[in-house]
């Protein structure tokens, strides 16, 4: 009871006081006054015997129901659930949010290829030991969960494990000389003023990157430092165990993780049913944008066959900072979409997220173009093209033979800059039929085609006007 907060125990004193004077006025004899306390001690006070056992299991229940925990935190979090103690505390378990935290990056020129590539290997060594430390901790813990017998006293597949990253903060924020010459270039480095031989700091453009100082024998064009963009990949020579633990995995927007280094991870989870999150954003860099394509599309083949929901995202940080050119390696084949289309002969649910698509996603040849190849005079994204969009549609709705258990599509299309338009077709269980919904933030009509290739008929469609949004709706 000493554990209890003093509040909690005021209550308990307050109730027996107010129980003890209602016994005083209901018994007017002292022989009825001991017999109700009697009965008291083995009614009453027992249940409150156990206030604190309860209390404590709260608790813990509350507390150890979801942790998140930094890369430099495991040791902590191995000590958390170690002993008994710890193995009731990993039944109240459920999600584990899981941060990586790389050394901080330097700025270097690109002529300083040696120390990027140092910089790349010692983020790589530090992230593959965390992933062994933390693989490790999941692996022992199914172990004890089971019971050291291999029974099933646990349920498979109960974790949520959420992955990101976080900047390490630093102590001081970098200086530099000040710049010899009269001012810095705008939009580059803000300087303060004080004497030429006076430190003085930098506060980095939206850019992120400075300018160092120059030498006297330097050309006319300044040397740009920048920070590389690194990548974390798992490097250890001996492979991550099997896990069942893990049902569910959410990537943060920043997780910084190789692609191909994701999906091996994802891949050791053989009971996973979701898997969500970011996979890349897109910007104007097309060489970066075709890489990240080429390396998804290579590897979603190593997502396990337990997966049933899959909801990538592709959300660029900067709408404004999207490519309206073709961002397909080959003009003739969008491998990304062919790849997922494959995938959706096992999945119950998929939805795409800002994805720059084609009918390759649903159509059998895998060789039509969209969004995805279209030249930037053939886009207007504030206003979709209806011919496209019907396209698109009609392919989908020619998909069932494809995906025989999708219950769930849900199409987030990336054409407007700061608008929305989605397809989604999924079961109501309000009205037990299934529906296809499309939402746009501008005017638009299903087609002739699209209503024969899913089958309704055009006047069923219901249309409604939700804020700046029309809605269209159908039961199928």
């Amino acid at each position: 009871m000493d554990c209890l907060p003093a509040e909690t125990l005021a209550e308990i004193i307050w109730h027996l006081g107010a129980l003890q004077e209602k016994d005083r006025r209901n018994n007017r004899h002292p022989w009825e006054l001991a017999s109700s306390w009697k009965g008291l001690s083995r009614s009453k006070l027992a249940p409150y015997a156990t206030i604190n056992r309860t209390w404590q299991e709260l608790i813990e229940r509350e507390t150890f129901n979801s942790i998140g925990i930094d890369s430099d935190e495991l040791p902590e979090l191995a000590a958390m659930f170690r002993g008994t103690t710890g193995d009731r505390r990993l039944r109240s378990l459920r999600t584990l949010g899981f941060f990586h935290v790389p050394d901080p990056v330097p700025f270097l020129t690109p002529a300083q290829r040696s120390e990027v590539k140092e910089v790349q290997r010692r983020a790589d060594e530090a992230f593959s030991g965390s992933m062994r430390v933390l693989f490790g901790l999941l692996k022992q813990w199914e172990g004890r969960l089971d019971g050291g017998g291999g029974g099933a006293a646990w349920d498979q597949g109960s974790l949520r494990l959420y992955l990101g990253s976080r900047d390490r903060e630093s102590e001081e924020e970098s200086t530099l000389p000040r710049f010899p010459v009269d001012g810095p270039p705008t939009g580059v480095a803000v300087m303060g003023s004080g004497p030429r031989d006076e430190p003085v700091e930098i506060r980095r453009s939206f850019s992120d990157f400075v300018m160092r100082p120059l030498p006297e024998d330097a050309p006319d064009e300044p040397v740009v430092a920048r920070r590389p963009l690194i990548h974390v990949q798992y490097t250890g020579e001996e492979g991550l165990p099997d896990l069942r633990l893990v049902s569910s995995v959410t990537v943060d927007s920043y997780h910084g993780l190789h692609l191909k280094s994701l999906m091996q991870i994802v891949s050791r989870m053989k009971c996973l049913v979701e898997f969500r999150g970011v996979m890349f954003s897109e910007t104007r860099n097309l060489d970066l944008i075709r890489e990240d394509r080429k390396v998804l599309a290579q590897n979603l083949h190593l997502l396990p066959q337990s997966l049933k929901v899959f909801k990538p995202e592709f959300d660029p940080s900067d709408p404004e900072e999207r490519t309206l050119y073709s961002v397909l390696m080959n003009p003739l084949r969008d491998h990304l979409c062919i790849s997922i289309r494959v995938l959706t002969g096992q999945l119950r649910e998929l939805e795409l997220s800002e994805l720059r698509i084609s009918p390759a996603i649903f159509a059998g040849d895998g060789d039509g173009q969209w969004f995805a190849d279209t030249l930037p005079g053939d886009v207007d994204r504030s206003i979709p093209n209806p011919e496209l969009l019907n396209e698109l549609y009609v392919a989908a709705a020619h998909a069932k033979q494809h995906m025989p258990r999708i219950e769930s599509l849900h199409l987030v299309l990336n054409l407007e800059v700061g608008g929305y338009h989605s397809l989604l077709y999924h079961f109501e269980s309000a009205r037990n039929r299934k529906m296809l919904v499309l939402e746009s933030r501008v005017t638009f009509g299903f087609s002739g085609e699209v209503a024969e290739a899913w089958g309704v008929n055009l006047d069923a469609v219901d249309t409604r006007m939700e804020y700046d949004d029309t809605i269209y709706e159908v039961l199928l």
